[in-house]
């Protein structure tokens, strides 16, 4: 309602103002919620990857590590690890 004076109300400009304001945050706050729905999902995706990675250098280190204990005993034994030889060449289709 106008007051005496024949301003609007307290009420009136608030309602204007939140319709004025309304269309204009709305897709901003939505927009925020989906950068940060996509945020979480990609610090998920890190820390999953770092666990990974962790797993991993863990793998290799102990690989290594029985790579190395094996290494001496091969040398002393005279080993030089397994030979790669070159197959004789038999063209496709068979022996001729």
């Amino acid at each position: 309602m106008d007051s005496p004076t024949g301003a609007p109300s307290e009420q009136m400009i608030a309602a204007v103002i939140q319709a004025s304001i309304t269309p204009i945050v709305a897709p901003l706050t939505a927009a925020i919620d989906a950068y940060r729905l996509a945020n979480e999902r990609q610090v998920d995706q890190l820390i999953t990857q770092a666990e990974q990675l962790g797993r991993l250098k863990a793998e290799m280190a102990a690989l290594r590590t029985t790579r190395a204990a094996r290494a001496p005993t091969a040398r002393r034994q005279g080993s030089r690890g397994p030979e790669v030889t070159r197959a004789a060449s038999v063209p496709l289709g068979g022996a001729q």
